[in-house]
């Protein structure tokens, strides 16, 4: 279904500045204001090409921050997956110590190896 709507250049002007300078997504704003979205990419892609600029240039210092806080968040969730994994006591898994009067038939150790049965001849 093609409409041969004329849209007025102040119209066009103002939707391309919501997606290059505020940000907005093409999608969001052809649905807020009623165009189809391909149109929509039509006019943000002859605008930047009127402007010289490609959707992917950043400043030298914008792409700086990019890489350092790529890499922060690098080091960040490798410290988080760290410490997600439960401690380990020379290799073995450490699990909880129980106390003697709930379950005095298995009693863990801290590291998680020796039993009550073990204890017992202590």
């Amino acid at each position: 279904m093609s409409s041969n709507r004329q849209y007025t250049d102040e119209f066009k002007s103002e939707a391309v500045k919501q997606v290059i300078e505020r940000g907005f997504t093409v999608v969001d704003v052809a649905a807020r204001i009623g165009v189809p979205k391909h149109t929509l990419y039509g006019w943000v892609q002859s605008a930047r090409k009127a402007a010289g600029t490609s959707p992917a240039a950043l400043p030298a210092d914008d792409s700086a921050e990019v890489r350092r806080l790529k890499a922060e968040l690098k080091r960040v969730t490798e410290e988080r997956d760290i410490l997600k994994k439960p401690p380990r006591v020379q290799g073995v898994v450490a699990t909880r110590v129980r106390r003697r009067g709930a379950d005095s038939s298995s009693l863990s150790a801290s590291a998680g190896v020796l039993h009550s049965s073990v204890l017992r001849g202590l």
